[in-house]
């Protein structure tokens, strides 16, 4: 499959925030891998979460990862 590129707009004042999306994507040394998540970018000046998927799981499910970490968000 062909990476997929999602991206997301979520509230993140500061790099706890970003720390926590990581987590919940299964990026943070010592977090449980999430299948498909490839790679994510945070830009908390503009809220933006970029997230790479190996092309295996949808816009929906990375949202609903994103959700379950507590964050705000909305696809773009």
């Amino acid at each position: 499959m062909e990476d997929t590129v999602y991206k997301f707009s979520s509230v993140m004042t500061c790099g706890g925030c970003s720390g926590r999306l990581k987590t919940a994507l299964g990026l943070n040394d010592g977090a449980t891998k999430t299948p498909g998540i490839v790679s994510a970018e945070f830009d908390i000046e503009s809220n933006l979460v970029t997230i790479t998927t190996d092309g295996s799981v949808s816009q929906d499910d990375v949202y609903a990862y994103i959700h379950k970490a507590g964050n705000n968000v909305q696809k773009l």
